[in-house]
C-alpha cells in the first residue's frame, strides 16, 4: 500500500514559519552581540572571540532563514539541507555565546577559591 503525500496547506502557515524563523535569527544575533559586548567590557579576550564566532555563526543563520522564508514561498519542500543545517548552527552559535558567558564566571569563582 502506497502512502501519498498530504498535500501542503496553502494557509498562512509558511508566514509564520518564515516569521519565526526571523525571530529566532535575530534574537541569537542580539544575544551574540550582547555576549561581546560584555566579554570586551570584562577585558576577556577568549569570551570575545567565542561571542565573535557565535555572531558571525548568527549573521550565517541570517542568510539561511533569508533562503528558507524564499523556498517555502516558492512552495518547495520546506525540509531542506539548509534547514537542518540551519537548526545545527542555532546550536552551535547559542552553546558558543553560553559557553562565553559561563567560563569567565566559573574561571573567577575558582580563582576566588569559591568552589
Amino acid at each position: 500500500m502506497s502512502e501519498e503525500l498530504r498535500p501542503r496547506d496553502p494557509g498562512l502557515q509558511p508566514e509564520r514559519t518564515a516569521l519565526a524563523w526571523h525571530r529566532t535569527v535575530f534574537t541569537v544575533l542580539i544575544f551574540s552581540l550582547a555576549a561581546i559586548r560584555i566579554a570586551f567590557s570584562r577585558g576577556d579576550i577568549v569570551s570575545g572571540m567565542l561571542s565573535g564566532i557565535g555572531a558571525i555563526l548568527a549573521l550565517m543563520l541570517v542568510v539561511i532563514s533569508y533562503r528558507r522564508q524564499k523556498t517555502i514561498v516558492a512552495d518547495s519542500e520546506p525540509t531542506t539541507p539548509s534547514s537542518v543545517l540551519a537548526k545545527r548552527l542555532i546550536s552551535a552559535v547559542l552553546c558558543l555565546v553560553s559557553l562565553s558567558l559561563v567560563l569567565p564566571a566559573l574561571f573567577n569563582l575558582i580563582g576566588k577559591g569559591g568552589v
